[in-house]
This record gives structure tokens, sequence and C-alpha cells, in this order.
């Protein structure tokens, strides 16, 4: 394939018109930069080519899509990280292979330079230092920084050619690069790999990049496998498939990710607020991959993971009539705890979605969403709600679990529209008090919420954890089912998780000392919360989970609190 083709060239002529010799030019072109970073990422050569043929796969699904200005060596840098993560991670669950020490991936015959150079033994040393922690240490660059590094050494390209990719000068070029190895020698620095001698300034940096062939030649015959599976990906393996699927369940999350500060950074800017605390709520665990929310989420629960909170300063905003309009709809009022605002929504609102997600990648108009008021100012953002129950208001609006209520003679699946606008640090009395005034009003339902305790039959977990460090638990019937997504937080946001799935109560009584103080639980295709889970189910997940944390579970009758809707 002529090297003079560009690469968005050869994407259109795959994409209109399926050509299996410009897709197999693109994996020619890049298969050595993909399987270098595999390598040095997953440290396994075996795994490094699955993970390979995996990255052209999800090239292959996703190229249509592509922006026309996407710089693509940079672009499959950044899926070949997500492809390793994803790989690592089922490669620890199923435990097919131990990952080789870090030694052998760093040794120098590892690793030779472009054109056939061999590394000297200083730089030889510095590379093992190096190698294991350069892609992290990349991935933490600004996006224009991150380019330059791998055009310039990644790729191997002139200062010119990283230009005209950039639509800078060569001069231009250069300076970014090197300010960029600044950067990326300030962050090695930091994460403890030691940048003295061989690597004592950032130009040196440089020169040891190039020197230990960033983009060393994959093995033969790779190229060849990798095009003909990933241009047709229906052929690759299931386990190459897993491995692909998984990392674009982790692309899709980075893009939620996104649309989450973007949501945040939006109410900030609308309440025209100077300091905000932003925290897009979402259940009781923070989610880390996509498919989790996007996919696994139940009915009417947001499905926009959160970012950690933070607390932001930001200037206010200029107060145009459309802003007042939309505050004055949405903010509470002294003593109140919650606001249903009720469809059809304002034409402001449309401006709001639009302020919050400019390309309306995630904005739903006709979803519902929640809104957290900390008193003078909306500062928090979670939806979009596509279907909205009493359930799920309960659970995800209000914060009330819902198998926690005793609802009565009224439907969990009773529909609740709108948004929803709720006081931060409310109690549960006033916010379920208020829900009731509300219902009374827009549904003609006169309830009330009682705090009762009742004695149930319930899941007791005991023990001592036992999972190994970084164990991500399934709650699912087997281990042998693809889950989509991770959720992390604390022991008592996994048990209240755990509740959540099976909905009922799981009484927590293991010591804080016997568990550690960070989880990591995965929601199955058959298991998710929200969705009803078979009787028969339920003690085939807790079997499950005890068989990977070392706990026991034991049904015993407890006294628990709930909340009993009453008919007035």
């Amino acid at each position: 394939m002529d090297e003079a083709i560009s690469d968005n060239s050869l994407l259109r002529a795959f994409c209109d018109g399926g050509s299996a010799d410009a897709f197999a030019g693109l994996v020619r072109r890049y298969v050595g930069l993909v399987h270098s970073a595999a390598v040095r990422q997953v440290r396994d050569r075996h795994l490094a080519e699955d993970v390979t043929q995996a990255v052209f796969v999800v090239l292959a699904r996703k190229a249509a899509r592509l922006p026309a200005e996407t710089v693509l060596g940079a672009w499959l840098w950044q899926v070949t990280r997500y492809t390793a993560r994803a790989a690592v991670r089922r490669e620890r669950r199923l435990k097919a292979r131990e990952r080789r020490k870090a030694a052998d991936l760093a040794s120098a015959n590892d690793y030779r330079g472009v054109g056939g150079r061999s590394a000297g033994d200083a730089s030889a040393a510095s590379w093992a230092e190096i190698g294991p922690l350069l892609d992290d240490a990349v991935a933490r660059l600004g996006e224009r920084d991150r380019r330059a590094i791998v055009l310039r050494f990644f790729e191997g390209r002139s200062l010119r050619e990283v230009g005209d990719a950039m639509g800078t000068s060569q001069d231009a070029a250069k300076q970014r690069v090197l300010r960029a190895l600044a950067k990326l020698r300030g962050t090695l620095t930091a994460r403890g790999a030691a940048c003295g001698g061989a690597t004592a300034t950032a130009a040196a940096l440089g020169s040891l990049l190039s020197d230990q062939a960033a983009t060393a030649a994959a093995p033969a015959g790779l190229a060849e496998a990798v095009a003909t599976n990933g241009a047709a990906s229906a052929q690759v393996g299931a386990g190459v498939g897993a491995i692909a699927k998984g990392a674009m369940a982790i692309m899709t999350y980075a893009k939620l990710k996104t649309a989450a500060v973007i949501a945040a950074v939006a109410v900030a800017l609308l309440a025209g607020s100077s300091i905000v605390a932003m925290n897009a709520l979402h259940g009781r665990g923070t989610s880390r991959r996509a498919d989790a929310a996007a996919q696994n989420s139940p009915a009417g629960k947001p499905t926009t993971p959160p970012p950690t909170t933070t607390t932001t300063t930001q200037p206010a905003a200029p107060d145009d009539n459309w802003q007042a309009r939309f505050n004055a709809v949405y903010r509470l009022e002294t003593g109140e705890v919650l606001k249903r605002v009720a469809p059809p929504f304002i034409a402001e609102r449309e401006k709001f979605l639009s302020a919050m997600d400019p390309r309306r990648r995630f904005a739903v108009s006709n979803a519902g969403y929640r809104f957290g008021w900390n008193g003078a100012a909306l500062a928090a953002v979670a939806g979009p709600m596509q279907a909205q129950t009493l359930a799920s208001t309960l659970s995800y609006t209000l914060g009330v679990p819902a198998y926690r209520v005793e609802f009565g003679d009224l439907p969990r699946g009773m529909r609740l529209s709108g948004d929803w606008v709720v006081r931060d640090g409310a109690t549960d009395d006033r916010r379920l008090a208020a829900l009731a005034g509300v219902l009374a009003r827009d549904w003609n339902l006169g309830v009330r919420f009682e705090r009762r305790r009742v004695s149930r039959d319930v899941p007791v977990a005991r023990g001592r954890w036992t999972a190994p460090a970084g164990t991500v638990v399934c709650l699912y019937e087997t281990n042998d089912a693809q889950g989509r997504g991770t959720v992390e937080g604390d022991g008592a946001k996994f048990f209240a998780s755990l509740a959540d799935l099976l909905d009922e109560p799981v009484v927590d009584d293991v010591a804080p000392p016997a568990r550690p103080q960070n989880v990591e639980w995965r929601y199955g295709p058959d298991a998710q919360p929200g969705a009803a889970v078979r009787p028969d189910a339920i003690d085939a997940i807790l079997s499950n989970v005890a068989r990977q944390t070392g706990l026991t579970f034991t049904r015993e009758t407890r006294e628990i609190e709930v909340w009993s809707i009453q008919k007035k």
C-alpha cells in the first residue's frame, strides 16, 4: 500500500467500499505501534498478539464513526490501552495464564532499536525502569502533548510530519515535542522511574524512546492475521472477541464520563454560582466502565457515570433571559426539599441540555433528570432516566432503597415522569413527606410514609475477605458469564449494591478490618439491579460471591427498618 495515501483515504475506502486492501494497508502501517504498546502493557507477548488483533477488530467496527480529523496513530494507541486493560482483567478472571515477570519484558533482547540498532547497557537499564510506566505516563499528558509523543516516537515520524499531522509548522512541532517530553519525564519521575543518567534531560528521554523502538517490529505473520480477522471480525476467536468487547465497553465509559463532567460544569455555569460542589449522582457506587451504566442500568437508573466529587471555582456566567427563566423554574424555595417539574418541559430546558452536551450525544429531550439543590444553586445533575417508576424514583431520586419500602396496594412500577429537584442533605423523612405531597397533587393519591421495624428472613454476611487485591467480584450466578462493566466503592457500598441486585436487605456483619477499603464489582448480563432476579438465582448469586470473597452468607431472621406506604 502506497505510504503517500492518507489514513483518512484508506479508512474511507474500507468504510464505503469494504476494501480489504485498504484495511490491510492500515494494519501494516500501525501494527508495530499497537503491538509494542500491547507488549509494554500486558507484559506477555502471546497475550499482546491477542490484544493487537482485538484493537484492529475495534477499528473495523468503529471506523465509520471516526471523525475526519482523527490522528489515527494516537487513536489506536489509546484503544490499545483500553484493550490491554480489558485483556488483563479477562486473563485474571479466567486464570488462563499468569503474566510474565516485568524483568522478562525489560530484558535487552525484548527491545531493539529502529533499523536494527541495539540499545546500550545504560539505555537498557533506563528502559527497565521506564518501559513498564511509559504508557500510563503518556496517558496523563494533555491530548496535543500525547499526540506529539505518539507521532514522534511511537510512530517514528519526522518533525515535519508531526507538524503536518497536528496542523502546525515544523518548528512549532519541535517545541511541542520538547515540552511534552519534559512533562513526560516529570510524570515518570513522580511515578518512581529513575530518570537520571541516560535520561537526565527531556532530550535524552527522547533519544531513549527512539533508540528503544517504541514501534518495534511485530512478529512475522501477525499483520496478515490481523488484517484478515479484523476486516471480517466474525472470524476472530472467542478470546479476541471478548477482549474487543471489553475494550469497547471501556471506550463507551470514557465518553460517558466526559459527558458527566460536562453536565456538572453546565449546572455550575447556569446557576451562576462562584463555588459549586459538583457530584453527578449514580446509585451507591462509583461506576468505572461504560456498559455497567449504559447497558446494565435498570429502568429509571441514571445512565451517566459520575466523576469523582470535586469542588470547582467558576466565574459567574452572564445571566441572559433563558438562564434566568430556567433557574426560576428549577430552583427550590426556602424550606422546599423536593420539586417535580412535569412535562411538557419549558423551552429553556432544551437550551440547558445543549449547554450541558453541545453535541447532543447523551442529552435526551424526553427523559427525566435529577437535579441536586445545595441551598443556593443547582449543584448536581444525573440522568437521563428513560423509564421512571415509583421504585426507581425512591431509589435513585430520593436515595431510599426500594427494598426497604413496603408498597402495599401501590404498584412498584407505577410511572412517575418528569424532572426532579432534590435538596442536598434533606432527611429521608422530609423527602418522603414531600414525595407524598407530589403524589397527592399530581396523581390524586393520598398516601403517607410510615417508618416501621419488621422481622424478615435476610442474608447475613460474615467472615473475612480473602479475595486478592484487584479482584473484580462477579455479582451473578457463575463467573463464566461475561459482565459488562465494573463499579467501585467501599464495603458498605458493595453490600448496598448486592442488596439492590437481590432486592432485599443484606446484613453486613463483616468487621471493617476484615475487608478491604476499596472493592470492585461487576453485574452480569442476567443479573442487574432493578431487574427481577429469579428466586432460585438469589442463592446461586450469594454462593458465587462467597466463593470469590471468602465470606459466608446465611439466612437469619433479623429486625430491619422499612418505610410502609399507607393510603390516607
